[in-house]
Order: C-alpha cells, then structure tokens, then sequence
C-alpha cells in the first residue's frame, strides 16, 4: 500500500511539473573574434545570396531585406551529406547589431528554435560575432544533448565566415593599416620639427607638409 501511495505522489508530481519542464527555456551559444570593421561583418551575415559561395551549412532564401514578421526558408547542410529544411520567421532586427529568427513546431509546448545573430563590437576593427540559440519545448526537452551535438556544427559557420572575410578584405585591412602609419609618421615628424624651431633651431620645414599652401612657412 506505501509502494503505491510513494508511485502516485511521484506520478503526480511529475504530472504538474511537466508544462514547467517544457516551457523551460535552455541556451546554447557559440562565437568567433574577427578583426573587422562591425559594417563589413554585418554586411557578410545579412546577404543570404552570398551564403552558398563561403559557408558549407546554412542557406536563407526569401527574406533578403530582413523583414520583421516575414517567413523565409532554411536549409542546413551536416557533414555526413545530409540536410534539412524548414520556414523560419525572422522575429526582430536592429541594424549593425543582430537579428533573430524563430522555428517553431505545431507550438511552443513542443518544439521552438530562435536563433540570434549578434555582431558585438568590442573596439574599432575587433568584433565578437555571436550565435545563441533558446530552444523551448517537449523536443528540446528529450533530445537536449541530440540537439547540441547538432548545432556544434555551426562553429564551421564562424570558422568559413573568419576566412571568408580575412580572404576578402586583407588588401583593404592591409591598406588602412599603412595609411594609419604614413600619417601618424608624418604627423610624428612633424611635431618633432616643430619642437625644434620652438627651441630656436630655426630650419625650413616645408619638406614636411604636403601642401604648396605651406610652402612660405619657415
């Protein structure tokens, strides 16, 4: 008579903890650091039709604006070949800063996967771009560990998006880099010339600035 009591007291309490269960919400979140101005990163992330030339997992088709409310399709591509696809709903958007899609199966008691792409800027040029998931429901629920080992996969996102955009942006990068270092060169001597007349050197410098408009300045 205990036994039975103690099993319908766990029944019950299962029962009524379930729906908590399932609405519970769980997160899995990747990134990847990428030396890049946040425009050009943003850029690379919201162009769905330049996807299929540099990443080997994820297409999205349909929604090239990124409109709030509107439908897209997905498809995601594993590496043993196989791929599925789906509608997901692009849930909200703030430009150069992320934008959230949603899946969602029969409901969210069963199955939700809303997807954030987040380009946080740490610096000027140095960018954390994030992948977080919340997955909801019975699915998540049962097939937790499943799920993740699935989307472990999107790390090869952030691996072909860091090469894709060290590959198409290094002669600009490069560039920058040496017009930084000719001008604080030039401002450097500069300075240091025009120290020294003020000690009482005296000398012409007009072989320092670029200009004819200085060329009577002593």
């Amino acid at each position: 008579m205990k036994v039975l009591i103690y099993k319908t007291i766990l029944i019950v309490c299962f029962i009524t903890t379930l729906p908590v269960k399932i609405m519970a919400q769980t997160e899995f979140i990747i990134s990847v650091d990428l030396s890049h101005p946040r425009n050009h990163v943003w850029h690379e992330i919201t162009d769905f039709p330049s996807y299929p030339s540099w990443n080997k997992v994820l297409r999205m088709a349909d929604n090239d604006q990124l409109e709030v409310g509107k439908k897209f399709q997905v498809q995601i591509k594993t590496k043993d070949g196989k791929s599925s696809r789906f509608k997901a709903v692009m849930l909200e958007k703030k430009d150069q800063q992320y934008f959230v899609a949603r899946q969602k199966i029969l409901g969210r008691w069963f199955f939700t996967a809303t997807h954030y792409f987040i380009v946080e800027e740490i610096e000027s040029n140095s960018i954390k771009f994030i992948q977080k998931w919340e997955l909801t429901g019975l699915v998540s629920l049962l097939f937790k560990r499943m799920i993740f080992r699935q989307l472990e996969e999107f790390n090869q996102i952030n691996t072909d998006l860091k090469s894709h955009m060290d590959t198409k942006y290094s002669d600009s990068t490069t560039y920058e880099k040496d017009r930084l270092i000719q001008r604080t060169s030039w401002w450097g001597q500069l300075l240091r010339r025009y120290f020294t007349i003020l000690s009482g050197g005296g000398r012409e410098i007009r072989s320092f600035y670029p200009h004819d408009q200085y060329s009577g300045l002593r």
